[in-house]
């Protein structure tokens, strides 16, 4: 005898009470990762990328959130100049407040492939790059103990240029772009002993060399 027997009704999970979705999952019928988050719903994990907007470091890809500013990933102010850049990404490597987390890659700046380029430079020192592109830029991490410095960046005599300059955190020091064809661009500072970031790039319409001077004063 063939015994007739009834399939039972799905079980709605999210009306027992019995759910077990991530805690970045809603629970409707079934459990669904939420915005920002991607997976089975019982496990979510951040999607956004370096630079996209964080409010919470689970919403990034990396674990790693400047709050309301961008998602971030780890990187090594001792490795080189350009640390971010060494390791695919678009950014300067800075200092944080965070004791657990000191350096994160932050800000959208993109450096040309010259890595040899890209030094960590000492007072005291000269060094003369070649722009590779119309449009390169070099990052040099510039290593000062306390004191008063002049730092100065001087074209080919053909070759335009401008300067940016960025503290150890990633704000904004000084932008010089006063000169035209030739003609040097720097900064007078005094210094607490942190290093800084010198960015160099090109705006004229050749490819040259410049020098980069860290002077003690």
């Amino acid at each position: 005898m063939l015994i007739a027997t009834a399939r039972p009704a799905d079980l709605d999970e999210c009306e027992s009470g019995k759910n077990t979705c991530d805690p970045d999952a809603t629970c409707g019928y079934d459990c669904e990762c939420n915005e920002d988050y991607e997976g089975d719903g019982f496990s979510c994990q951040g999607s956004k990328e370096l630079g996209e907007v964080c409010e919470e470091a689970s919403a990034c890809a990396s674990g790693l959130c400047l709050t309301d500013v961008q998602c971030t990933v780890e990187c090594s102010l001792e490795e080189s100049s350009y640390d971010c850049g060494d390791q695919g990404y678009h950014g300067l490597c800075v200092q944080t407040d965070n004791e657990d987390i000191l350096d994160v890659c932050a800000l959208e700046i993109k450096a040309g492939n010259d890595k040899d380029d890209d030094r960590i430079v000492l007072p005291g020192e000269t060094i003369n790059p070649s722009f590779q592109s119309i449009d390169d830029i070099d990052v040099h991490m510039v290593k000062l103990g306390a004191g008063e410095y002049d730092i100065i960046a001087t074209p080919n005599p053909d070759d335009d240029i401008a300067v940016i300059f960025y503290n150890i955190d990633g704000s904004l020091l000084a932008e010089q772009n006063m000169g035209s064809a030739g003609d040097l661009e720097g900064v007078n500072l005094t210094s607490d002993g942190a290093p800084l970031y010198v960015i160099v790039a090109n705006i004229g319409d050749n490819i040259g060399s410049y020098t980069l001077e860290v002077i003690q004063k």
